[in-house]
């Protein structure tokens, strides 16, 4: 039986461009005749939060639990609801004719921010100033939603990042562990479900989660809880950047909970390594980098040598499969080199491979 694979960017990356670590594995799995799709959380469930509907739910949530943070978007929360469609539309497509209904004046909600618009900013003359115009009221206005859930329904939310104050400032399991135990947010359940349509579609028997930062973390660990609790015959792996740094002494055997397996640096021969392992092809002491539960005691198997993947012989990665047509681009700030990382679709392209911090040897800022 061939292992099915799928591998997870769990929330929140970038909105305007996928992370590449599942594209880059994908393009080199594919060439060892590996069955892996791939899936885009972070932009799946960023664009099931911001529609009508969902929206309908939160804040009947925000008044069921009597918070009332932000006023002002409670109480023109109809206007908000029927605008984020188009919004969430436009900031996909950028067209010209939308863009001349979001920047008449009345047309969003004169929210908080937007009530603070800096006025004096001047736009390019024709048609790109008035789509960059109605691309900065849009983002402030999808930025007034993003205030109001995490100050009344979730406070970990944020565009780019989920519950990184937890990962980064944890000494020990201990934290994360309390908060997984906590039962799931609005939030939180939307992603659960979106995951569920993604194991049902692929029906993997390995998910690996790439966890580049720490605002990927506690996503990754609630989505793999969920695995475990409703699904237990699937395997589940960590890697990214995230694992590469902050995971490399790791001791506390509680995260094997939630996981079987944590890889370092390259994560092309450990999973590899973890396929072969799954269809009984070869021992657990065949690994290779990677943390595994073994007599209630972690345990580092790391079979020398390993088989280097060298950077230049490595295919172009596989971006089949992820919805383009879904990303978003934002322009909170009109300083080019800003609005680089928020706007527009652009693909990352690896020039080095290395750790100038001696602490992997991959790592997304090269």
């Amino acid at each position: 039986m061939q292992t099915k694979l799928l591998l997870i960017t769990p929330p929140f990356t970038q909105l305007n461009t996928p992370y590449p670590a599942t594209s880059y594995l994908k393009g080199f799995l594919e060439g060892y005749e590996v069955s892996v799709s791939h899936c885009d959380l972070s932009i799946e469930l960023f664009t099931s939060v911001f529609t009508s509907d969902f929206l309908v739910q939160l804040f009947k949530e925000a008044k069921y639990a009597g918070s009332n943070f932000f006023p002002g978007v409670k109480k023109m929360k109809q206007l908000y609801i029927a605008r984020v469609d188009l919004v969430i539309q436009f900031l996909q497509k950028q067209d010209l004719e939308t863009a001349l209904k979001i920047a008449e004046p009345g047309f969003l909600p004169n929210g908080h921010r937007l009530a603070k618009v800096n006025t004096a900013i001047k736009w390019a003359e024709g048609d790109i100033g008035i789509i960059d115009k109605a691309k900065h009221y849009a983002t402030l206005f999808i930025e007034e939603i993003g205030d109001f859930i995490q100050a009344n329904i979730d406070e970990f939310f944020a565009f780019t990042k989920y519950a990184e104050q937890i990962a980064r400032s944890a000494s020990s399991f201990n934290q994360i562990d309390e908060f997984l135990h906590y039962e799931p947010t609005l939030i939180e359940e939307e992603m659960l479900r979106i995951l569920e349509e993604k194991i049902l579609l692929y029906e993997p028997n390995l998910v690996g989660f790439t966890i580049p930062f720490p605002g990927n973390l506690f996503a990754a660990l609630r989505c793999s809880q969920f695995i475990k609790d409703f699904y237990p015959e699937i395997y589940i792996a960590f890697g990214g950047g995230y694992c590469n740094t902050e995971l490399r002494s790791l001791e506390d055997t509680r995260i094997f909970n939630y996981l079987d397996f944590i890889s370092l640096d390259d994560g092309e021969g450990p999973i590899l390594k973890m396929l072969q392992l799954i269809e009984g092809k070869i021992s657990s002491n065949e690994l290779e980098r990677t943390f595994a539960l073994e007599n209630n005691r972690v345990v580092y198997k790391n079979q020398i040598p390993n088989k280097i993947f060298h950077h230049e012989n490595l295919p172009a990665p596989s971006y089949v499969d992820l919805p383009f047509e879904k990303y978003v681009s934002f322009l909170d700030v009109v300083n080019p080199m800003h609005r680089m990382w928020t706007d527009k679709r652009w693909n990352k392209l690896t020039v080095s491979h290395g750790c100038y911090w001696k602490q992997c040897s991959f790592c997304d800022v090269s």
